[in-house]
C-alpha cells in the first residue's frame, strides 16, 4: 500500500512538473523555435510563430503565425490560432493537431 501511494505521488509530481515546466515562457520560446525551424526547413518556407500560449494539456494558442515564401512573399499570415493537441507521439517526432 506505501508503495502505491509513493509511486502514485511520484507521478503527480511529474505531471505537476511537466505543466509548470511547459507554463515557462523560455521553455514555450525553445520549443516553438526548435518546431518553426524543422517546418522552415522541411517546407523551404520561413515559418514563425512569436508567441505560444500552453492551455491545460491538450490546447496551445499560437500568436502571430507567419508563413512566407522563399522570396520573403506573405504566404499566411494570422493573429491568433488555437488547436487542439489530437496526438503527441515524442518517439515519432509527431504532432497532430486539429
Amino acid at each position: 500500500m506505501k508503495i502505491t501511494i509513493i509511486v502514485a505521488a511520484l507521478l503527480m509530481s511529474v505531471l505537476a512538473g511537466s505543466y509548470l515546466l511547459l507554463q515557462n515562457s523560455g521553455v514555450q520560446t525553445y520549443i516553438i523555435r526548435k518546431i518553426t525551424e524543422q517546418l522552415s526547413l522541411k517546407t523551404n518556407a520561413k515559418v514563425s510563430i512569436e508567441k505560444v500560449d500552453f492551455v491545460f494539456f491538450n490546447q496551445i494558442v499560437l500568436n502571430n503565425v507567419l508563413v512566407a515564401g522563399p522570396n520573403n512573399d506573405t504566404i499566411f499570415y494570422t493573429g491568433a490560432i488555437l488547436a487542439k493537441i489530437d496526438t503527441l507521439k515524442i518517439s515519432e517526432h509527431r504532432i497532430s493537431l486539429s
